[in-house]
């Protein structure tokens, strides 16, 4: 409540001393609209006002030619014709094609330098002179409109300033609005970001150790395979040196069995030979010693001897071949077995390690696919993972997105809905406001028309009678001059009579019947030409052919301002009729006049014209009888527009005063139509009155 109460003395205060709603700043459109409305209204110094301050604020404004011929019209029927003549001059510099769209008047008013605006008497300073009583009901009513003015334009200062107000608060709500929802997409954005680069960096940290573990276990497995495939070499080479060892063993045992053999063979035979030389021997002893027993079993010859021992050699060397032969086929035999055990062995060697090989491969290839596919499955199940998470965390920013925009929604709609209704009870308001002060701007033209009708009606009867007065007296003044003529000539007559019988007595008889047959027939001819003469007597026909001379018209009063009369003039043309505005006579009116302050010299009061300069202020200095210096910031009929300007220069830190002065002001009168009867122009009136507007009907000057 305090916070409430401080802001409505703020605002009261700032309507109080810094300049009205009307000087406030705003941007260019809405100053031209408030600058059209005004002068749409017919009020130009308000929409004069609003022009001015926009080519201040934006002298290079793009509708800176219909501003300037806006403005020089509301000069030109403000009076201003000083202004008009400039601002119309700066048009046409600028803008020379402008001229075509310019109103004549301004155009001449241009052209004809000499034309100035009304001089302002300056006034004795006393009051207004005792022979010009001022209408008590008039002043009422001035005082009550110009209170009522004051107080509409209070209401409508502070429907502004509210609206200004309530404008500034919607415009910060939704600034504030738009920077919150602003900063939660921001926001949203980063977590969406953050949330994806982190399943990204997570993804790649799967994928990362999924290829680590792949090429760990590819490695292990490669190296178990080259292990393996070592192992199987040294295998084989370790079979292949045993089968060489085996091989050059059996071939040593094979050697040595064939030596010894060879050994036992040679042994054999020699111990065969020796045996047989020790048989041989034996024998010889025994046949020494035996002799003569053995002379009996003794070969017959020596041939004999010789071919049983022979035999007997040949059957040892027979078995000592047989026996070497025999051994020599077991020995073959036993390297022929021993070469296909070791061929065998080889061959077995050869296909258990093919079988363990292919098997090592088998299961290489196995633990390569299984390694692939548990790597595969594993970086599916991380990509799936990651993939869902990512999903999850989708739905869930697009939820929380949803629930935001929703959210966002929601506030913008009861956002939209509070300033719609605030902007609706503005306009009402604005509305109510406008229509109250055209009720009492109605009420007022009512009245001041009633005044006005009721003036015209006073002057009209009295012009009226005034006239009848004056007819009747011409008519009273003709009736004598015409009695007075007919006195006379009936004098004239009767002298002319009594001449004419003195004649007739002084004539002898015959002249004396001569002059009265004479005059018998005079007498008859006279007759039938008096009452021609007579009814040829302009009396009833004279204020007639007077008004056929002059005519009649019709006259719509006098006017200060020629805006005045544009209203009345548009209605006189509709009825098919040409205004005619001619000079009226001076008249004394009430005026405001600014004053800003009294200087004892010229120069302190020129330094204070600077300054209502930079202001953009009307100025002038007045001496006065004592000779100090009276610096004036303008004169004006509308009291309003000089409160109004007072306020503006109270922002310029200005102080002024208002003096009320009567001046003389020359008028300008409005009339209209030319007729031959007071018949025609009361009818032609009565058709302007249907229209809003109540001449007087007067005879024309000749």
């Amino acid at each position: 409540m305090s916070t409430m109460r401080m802001l409505l003395v703020a605002l009261v205060l700032a309507c109080l001393i810094v300049p009205s709603v009307s000087f406030a700043d705003s941007d260019e459109a809405s100053m031209f609209a408030q600058a059209k409305n005004h002068y749409k209204d017919n009020s130009y110094y308000f929409a004069s006002t609003w022009l001015e301050r926009l080519l201040k604020k934006f002298p290079n404004t793009p509708q800176r030619e219909e501003v300037l011929a806006m403005l020089a019209k509301c000069y030109a029927a403000t009076s201003r014709d000083d202004k008009a003549v400039k601002t119309v001059k700066a048009l046409l510099k600028d803008f020379p094609k402008a001229a075509e769209k310019l109103e004549p008047g301004l155009l001449k008013l241009a052209q004809d330098q000499s034309q100035q605006p009304p001089q302002l008497v300056e006034p004795e300073p006393v009051a207004a002179p005792p022979a010009v009583k001022p209408d008590p009901e008039k002043a009422a009513a001035d005082k009550a409109a110009e209170e009522k003015a004051t107080a509409e334009k209070a209401a409508a200062e502070k429907a502004a300033a509210e609206k200004a107000a309530a404008e500034k608060a919607a415009a910060e709500k939704a600034a504030a609005e738009k920077a919150a929802t602003e900063k939660a997409a921001t926001e949203k954005a980063a977590t969406e970001k953050a949330a994806t680069e982190k399943a990204a960096a997570e993804k790649a940290a799967a994928e990362k150790v999924a290829t680590e573990k792949a090429a760990a276990e590819k490695a292990a497995a490669d190296k178990a395979a080259a292990e393996q495939a070592a192992a199987e070499k040294a295998a084989a080479e370790q079979a292949a040196a045993e089968k060489a060892a085996a091989e050059k063993a059996a071939a040593e045992k094979a050697a040595a069995d064939k030596a010894i053999a060879d050994k036992l063979a040679a042994d054999r035979v020699a111990a065969q030979r020796v045996a047989a030389e020790e048989a041989a021997a034996g024998k010889e002893s025994a046949d020494r010693t035996a002799a003569p027993k053995a002379s009996a079993a003794r070969p017959a010859t020596i041939e004999e001897a010789v071919a049983e021992r022979t035999a007997t050699i040949k059957a040892a060397v027979e078995k000592a071949a047989s026996e070497k032969a025999a051994a020599d086929k077991a020995a073959a035999e036993k390297a022929a077995a021993d070469d296909a055990a070791a061929k065998k062995a080889a061959a077995e060697q050869a296909a258990a390690d093919k079988a363990a090989a292919k098997k090592a491969a088998a299961e290489k290839a196995a633990a390569d696919k299984a390694a692939a596919k548990k790597a595969a499955a594993e970086k599916a199940a991380a990509d799936k993972a990651a993939a869902k998470k990512a999903a999850e965390e989708k739905a869930a920013a697009k939820k929380a997105a949803a629930e935001k925009a929703a959210a966002d929604k929601a506030a913008a709609k009861k956002a939209a809905e509070e300033k719609a209704a605030a902007d609706k009870a503005a306009a009402k308001k604005a509305a109510e406001e406008k229509a109250a002060a055209r009720k009492a701007a109605a009420e007022k033209a009512a009245a001041d028309k009633a005044a006005a009708r009721k003036a015209a009606a006073e002057k009209a009867a009295a012009d009226k009678a005034a006239a009848k007065k004056a007819a009747e007296e011409k008519a009273a003044a003709k009736k004598a001059a015409a009695e007075k003529a007919a006195a006379d000539k009936a004098a004239a007559k009767k002298a002319a009579a009594e001449k004419a019988a003195a004649d007739k007595a002084a004539a002898k008889e015959p002249a004396a019947k001569a002059a009265v047959k004479s005059d018998d027939g005079t007498a008859n001819d006279e007759a039938p030409g008096a009452a021609p003469a007579v009814a040829a007597q302009p009396q009833p026909q004279v204020p007639a052919s007077a008004a056929s001379a002059g005519g009649y018209t019709l006259d719509f009063g006098t006017f200060v301002l020629k805006s005045e009369m544009s209203q009345i003039k548009k209605k006189i043309k509709n009825a098919g009729m040409k205004p005619v505005v001619t000079p009226g006579p001076k008249r004394k009116e009430q005026m405001s006049r600014i004053h800003v302050g009294e200087f004892p010299d010229q120069q302190s009061a020129e330094k204070v014209l600077q300054k209502l300069r930079k202001a953009k202020a009307e100025n002038f200095i007045l001496q006065d009888k004592s000779g100090k210096f009276n610096v004036y910031a303008g004169s004006y009929f509308d009291k309003v527009g000089a409160v109004d300007e007072q306020l503006r220069l109270a922002g310029f830190g200005i102080t002024t005063e208002l003096r009320p002065i009567v001046v003389q002001v020359p008028t300008f009168s409005l009339t209209a139509g030319s007729f031959k009867s007071e018949e025609d122009a009361t009818r032609k009136g009565a058709e302007l009155e249907k229209l809003g507007v109540k001449p007087a009907v007067v005879q024309r000057s000749k």
